[in-house]
């Protein structure tokens, strides 16, 4: 029986040049990570090079080969991802600029890395989280932030989470991840922050009396967030001299703070 291939398989092969250089990459991303990692040369990897064409991955190799040497190496413009082979989202992640190529490279990376080479993704995930947070992109927030937590666990990613379900209105699901994190091994630091961060999402969700309990036990942990939350309640309540003696505890814990430098609130006043 001969081989069967559908025209849309065969015109992807001819396109690429056959279907040897589908694991001549796959080489070339793996010796990538490997160079990365000290377990292989440039030489190597010069080597796996020879015969694959020139191209987008082409350039993103060349990006990592200059960042060995030069930290500045420029990032490569990719307006759509490639079908890529294993690997391939991992050296692609941390090669390309910003756009919607690069969001689906730091998913796919996340999905098949090895744990080892894991940093430099979860380093460009949470840049490119942020810069989706700065320009309101709740949805492609969310999506990173899921995906980013679903393979660190860690206090960071998992405050990043909550910040992006509370800002879609999953108050319920940004409380669960943060009372997941809370029941295991944290630092008091941390346990602090994340005490902090759920009476946030507490407020948002049921207001000053579904929030309260937690705001007084996390300011009494050392939350400035907490703090500022209850004197502004009291000082809506009319109680001057209770909010300013919230208001005065929080400046004189983080006196190092922007906002508890003198006029910093005047600054703020629109003109």
């Amino acid at each position: 029986m001969g081989l069967i291939v559908t025209g849309f398989a065969l015109a992807a092969i001819v396109a690429a040049g056959g279907p040897g250089l589908f694991a001549g990459w796959e080489e070339v991303w793996r010796l990538l990570q490997g160079v990365r990692a000290g377990e292989a040369t440039q030489a190597e990897l010069q080597e796996a090079l020879v015969g694959l064409p020139d191209g987008v991955r082409a350039q993103v190799v060349r990006h990592h080969q200059a960042s060995s040497s030069d930290e500045r190496a420029p990032l490569v413009q990719c307006d759509e991802l490639p079908e890529l082979e294993p690997g391939g989202a991992w050296a692609f992640a941390i090669a390309i600029g910003r756009g919607p190529a690069l969001d689906q490279a730091i998913l796919g990376a996340l999905e098949e890395t090895p744990q080892a080479s894991l940093d430099p993704i979860y380093h460009r995930g949470y840049l490119e989280f942020l810069a989706h947070s700065e320009a309101v992109e709740a949805e492609a927030a969310l999506e990173l932030a899921e995906a980013l937590h679903m393979r660190r666990q860690a206090v960071w990613s998992g405050q990043n989470l909550a910040i992006a379900r509370t800002r879609s209105g999953a108050y319920a699901g940004a409380a669960a991840v943060l009372k997941e994190l809370l029941q295991g091994d944290v630092s008091e630091p941390d346990r602090a922050l994340l005490d902090s961060r759920l009476t946030l999402v507490l407020l948002g969700e049921g207001g000053a009396l579904g929030a309260r309990r937690l705001l007084g036990a996390s300011m009494v942990r050392g939350s400035s967030d907490s703090g500022i939350v209850l004197g502004l309640l009291s000082l809506e309540s009319n109680s001057l001299d209770r909010s300013r003696a919230l208001f005065r505890s929080v400046l004189s814990r983080d006196s190092g703070q922007p906002w508890a430098g003198r006029g910093w609130g005047l600054s703020m006043v629109p003109r």
